[in-house]
């Protein structure tokens, strides 16, 4: 009895055309300007990749970060791959190189993290970000499936304060008029940050103008 033609079996000789990523996703901590920005890269190879074959993998097209040209340290890898990544900043690359006797798995996915800082001002983070391999079996660049909304790698969206009002004490006239000012800033400020805050529009007082005014700073009560 002969099988139909169409029926699938192992052929010898099969070559694939190109292996691939099933797994190749990416995407990113936070969205403040300024920020280190926890990047995470989540992949799983067709065929395991191992260091034997000094192999390894490229993340490109990270464009945006003011990450300088560097090599850097990898956050929970383990042992897979080596200590320091080589990150190159004009063309957004970063690659892991797999240390030797470790392997890439084909049949889980594989979880990198690394820090990269966003720049001060609002961007939407790179349209198209690539993953390629070398090594045991090479795999041609693709395209990652970049996470959505806030996790879409490198977006850098404007600060805000979520909270911001301005009242008084008195309205009597030539009366001392205490401003109470109200904010919560949806980012962290702090001195060591060189954070400053500047209230504009304050018109209409007899107050000269002086390089420094008393301020009375109130914390928010704990549980606020």
């Amino acid at each position: 009895t002969l099988f139909p033609y169409t029926t699938l079996f192992r052929s010898a000789l099969l070559i694939y055309r190109s292996a691939s990523f099933a797994v190749k996703a990416i995407g990113q901590s936070t969205t403040i300007p300024g920020a280190t920005n926890t990047i995470t890269v989540s992949f799983k190879p067709q065929f395991p990749l191992t260091g034997n074959m000094n192999s390894s993998i490229t993340i490109s097209g990270l464009l945006g970060s003011v990450t300088p040209d560097a090599t850097m340290a990898l956050l929970d890898a383990g042992a897979l791959f080596n200590a320091t990544a080589e990150w190159a900043a004009k063309t957004g690359s970063l690659t892991l190189r797999v240390s030797p006797g470790e392997t890439v798995p084909s049949t889980s996915v594989t979880v990198v993290k690394f820090d990269l800082d966003n720049p001060t001002t609002p961007q939407t983070g790179p349209s198209m970000i690539q993953i390629s391999a070398t090594g045991d079996v090479p795999i041609s660049a693709a395209s990652m499936t970049r996470g959505a909304g806030t996790a879409a790698p490198l977006k850098v969206v404007a600060s805000s304060f979520t909270l911001a009002k301005i009242g008084q004490s008195s309205s009597t006239p030539g009366a001392v008029n205490t401003i109470t000012v109200t904010l919560q800033p949806d980012i962290i400020l702090s001195k060591s940050r060189g954070s400053t805050i500047t209230v504009h529009g304050i018109k209409g007082s007899d107050t000269p103008s002086t390089p420094a005014l008393p301020l009375s700073i109130s914390a928010p009560a704990s549980g606020a």
